[in-house]
This record gives structure tokens, sequence and C-alpha cells, in this order.
């Protein structure tokens, strides 16, 4: 039986990398077996192929006719090859609304298999604040952040939808994968491992550059202080981006925790990590609870102070950032203005 692969994340977990890749690549992976659909939201730079299916699958009451459109039309035009949606929305699926769509993909003689990536619990939520801090303006510390994980009840996020999948397509047509393990070739595995195309058979665009990397420490001090002064986010996004791009490759993960923190949550998602190491293939193993983030001692856990060329930088620009701010709001203001006829 063919298959439908729902790659579903998990957020950070390079799913722009391998969405990038599965582009560039769509003629190449076609000819190797593996169909992955054209999506309208390409044309407007934004990846990932599953996000109208993503939204379909999302409604309790779902409709079966949309929902049935999206998988025939991609059966039809594989012509018989697997087929893979890729969105980190698809995360987010109603069960019953999977169901209906492993209904209608039998009926053709397809299976849906769900493909989901995880990584150190601990560096996953580290890298959710650098995410917030450089996309979202966030000006919180971490010590401030990591008691809202500890006070939460229940398993993480990687269980919970691991759990769901499992219980809405059993445990043979989900794939989980150890993200920390092949991070630095990401599409290569999942040709190898996933789609079982050789990479030596043809040639493949491979470019496993990730943008959406960690900040070092003196960046994210630096940006947390100037996101005190921005009141757009797009700021941030950008000025983080400057960061990243001039960097040599060298030194990928700069995140660091407080080895209090890091204890206590390790506590907290041992058992999480036990039951996801039960699920991985023998390649993947072992997942650790923390795998690339810096543990801060008694020795490195003073932070240097700004020198003056940093404190400069973070004065002028977020003094750009409060010009931006008042002329926005000055045309913002002559334009209401014009429009009441003033």
């Amino acid at each position: 039986m063919r298959r439908i692969i729902l790659h579903i994340g998990a957020v950070q977990t390079g799913s722009g990398v391998l969405q990038r890749q599965l582009t560039q690549n769509r003629e190449l992976l076609f000819r190797q077996g593996l169909l992955y659909p054209y999506s309208p939201f390409e044309d407007k730079g934004i990846l990932g192929n599953g996000i109208i299916l993503a939204k379909e699958l999302k409604k309790e009451n779902f409709e079966d006719r949309k929902i049935a459109h999206i998988i025939n039309r991609a059966i039809s035009e594989a012509n018989g090859k697997d087929i893979l949606f890729s969105s980190e929305l698809l995360e987010n699926y109603d069960t019953e609304a999977l169901r209906f769509m492993r209904k209608v993909a039998r009926n053709k003689g397809y299976e849906i298999v769900i493909l989901y990536y995880v990584r150190a619990i601990i560096d996953h939520i580290v890298y959710l604040y650098h995410h917030a801090v450089k996309n979202k303006g966030l000006t919180k510390k971490f010590d401030e952040i990591a008691p809202i994980y500890l006070s939460k009840q229940g398993h993480y996020r990687f269980v919970d939808v691991i759990y769901k999948s499992i219980k809405t397509l059993g445990k043979d047509n989900v794939i989980v994968r150890n993200y920390d393990k092949i991070y630095n070739k990401l599409f290569q595995d999942f040709l190898n491992k996933v789609a079982a195309i050789r990479i030596n058979s043809e040639k493949f665009k491979i470019d496993n550059y990730e943008p959406n990397q960690p900040l070092k420490e003196m960046e994210l001090r630096m940006l947390l202080k100037m996101n005190e002064q921005f009141d757009d986010p797009s700021y941030s996004k950008y000025i983080a981006d400057m960061f990243i791009s001039s960097r040599d490759g060298k030194n990928r993960f700069q995140m660091s925790i407080s080895k209090d923190f890091s204890d206590k949550l390790g506590a907290k998602y041992w058992k999480d990590t036990e039951f996801i190491n039960s699920l991985l293939s023998e390649f993947d193993k072992p997942l650790n609870v923390i795998e690339n983030t810096n543990i801060a001692t008694e020795d490195n856990k003073k932070k240097p102070k700004f020198n003056p060329f940093q404190s400069t930088v973070v004065s002028l620009v977020g003094g750009m950032a409060k010009d931006i701010s008042d002329l926005k709001a000055q045309i913002e203001a002559f334009n209401e203005k014009m429009a009441r006829g003033e």
C-alpha cells in the first residue's frame, strides 16, 4: 500500500529547512517516487505545502467534501507514488477528521503515516525562548519563563502529540525521529530513512543551512535590551537575522541554562524522554533530556557587561526604532486627517 506522509513538526526541529529542500527538489522527488504537492502559499514565500489541509483537519465540524477533494486530487496527481504533506499546523488535527481522511485514502489504496521530529526537551524549551525573543519582541529573561514549564501539569507537548497520533492511526503508522541526531543532514536522512530514496541516485539540491538558529549569549542580552525599546517585533527579527547571517557556521549552539532549572526540568521530563526513546529506532537513540544547551556553572554564570561598542549599538538601534515608531505615528495621524478632509 502506498503512503500519504504527514510531516507535522514539531516546531523548532528544522521544518523550514526540510520544506525548502523539498520544494527545491520537487521534480527529482517525483521521478524517484514521491509527490510533494504544490502549494499556492509558496508564491508568497510561505514554506510548507500542508497549510490548506491542516486548516481542514483542524475543524471539529470538518467538511468531508473538502478533505476528500484535497486527498483525491493529490492521489490522482501522484499516479501511484507516495505523497508528502508538510506543515507544523498539521499537529493540531482533529482525530475524527484524520480518521475520515484515512478512510478516503484507504479507498484509493493509500495509508496515512505521521512523521514527527523531536529533540531534547530542555533544548526545545530554551530554543522556543530564543525564538520568542527574536521574533516576538520578548523582553523577559529565561529565569522568568522557566517556572511556567515547571508549573505545567501533564506531559510535554511532544508526548501529547505522539499519544494522540498513535491512538488515531496506530503505532505502526507513526514515525518518530530524533532531530538531535540528524540536524545537519536532515534532508539526506529524510530521503534515506523515510522516503527510501537513495541519496546518490540523482543529484539533489542539498542546503542544510538553518537561519532559525539560537542567539549567542551576548546577542541575546543585547536583543533583550533592544526589545525594551522596540514596539514592533519585526525590528527584533531583523536584528536577530543580522546576528545570525554574519556567522561562519561554527558554534551553532550557544544556548545556556542555570543548573537549578536544568535539574528541575530534567526531573520533570525524564519520564517523557524515556517514553519517546521507547519509540525510536536504534539509529535514533538515545534522545537525551538535554543535548546542546550549556549548563551555567559558578565559573561562567557571571555575565560580562556590555563593552562600549556594544552599549553604543544597543542605544543607537533603540533610538532609531523609537524615531521610526514616532514617524509612523505621525504618518498615520496625517492620513487620518486627510481621510476626514481636514
